[in-house]
């Protein structure tokens, strides 16, 4: 009984990691978007496209 509770746990917390990890890097993604949309937005967007980032 406790090997297949612990199978049962296992693969459940296996799905629920990867869908977890889905929706965290989902929600940083949307944050990251919405920072840059303001960081536009405050800064007038006057001179856009100023340089390509140091990757």
């Amino acid at each position: 009984m406790t090997t297949f509770h612990e199978q049962h746990a296992q693969r459940g917390f296996r799905s629920w990691s990867r869908m977890r990890w889905m929706i965290v890097a989902a929600l940083v993604l949307a944050a990251v978007v919405v920072a840059v949309l303001l960081l536009i937005y405050m800064g007038g967007g006057g001179s856009g496209g100023g340089g390509g980032g140091g990757y």
